[in-house]
């Protein structure tokens, strides 16, 4: 089967209102490396190429991307249909599939790490709380301008004890990660 060529008479014409223009193969391809195409998008159906909006356009090219990629991964490998081979006793082949949103791993090392910096904020004395606390986990986190305003001490002296306080934190949750292994 030949194919066919088309482009619109009207580049900006949608709907109804798109008239058009057949071409011929060497008319298309001397069409495309014209200035005339530049901006202008087309589509392969198979037996004839179309002009597109960009936004049809990038929707086909996603599509065929996608095909590609899996022509591409079904080398050798046959793909069967899950929802193929359902019985009425036993479930389908989508409600064995894994949930791809859930990472099982990242979500115990999560509640690990939460578990090292509860620990960690539970070894801290009073005041070393009230400031980690008030600077980093408040409903509103105070700066360390207005701490410095709140206990009335220096900038400097604010940002020292934070730094401090952090830094034995850190080695409580290294302590607490080790133990944990």
């Amino acid at each position: 089967m030949k194919k066919r060529f088309y482009i619109k008479k009207n580049p900006s014409a949608q709907g109804n209102d798109i008239e058009w223009i057949e071409l011929s193969k060497q008319a298309f391809t001397a069409f495309l490396a014209s200035p005339e195409s530049k901006g202008r998008y087309f589509v392969n159906m198979g037996n004839a190429i179309l002009e597109a909006s960009e936004e049809a356009y990038l929707d086909w090219l996603k599509e065929k991307n996608h095909r590609d990629y899996l022509r591409k991964q079904a080398n050798g490998i046959t793909v069967l249909s899950i929802s193929e081979n359902e019985d009425a006793e036993r479930e389908s082949g989508e409600s064995a599939i894994k949930d791809a949103s859930v990472d099982m791993e990242a979500d115990v090392l999560r509640k690990i790490d939460l578990e090292a910096l509860r620990s960690s904020l539970a070894s801290l004395d009073d005041e070393s709380y009230y400031i980690i606390h008030s600077l980093f986990f408040a409903e509103n986190p105070l700066s360390t301008r207005e701490m410095e305003n709140k206990l009335g001490v220096s900038h400097t002296v604010i940002v020292r004890r934070k730094n401090k306080i952090l830094k034995k934190m850190k080695l409580g949750v290294s302590k607490s990660e080790k133990s944990q292994q």
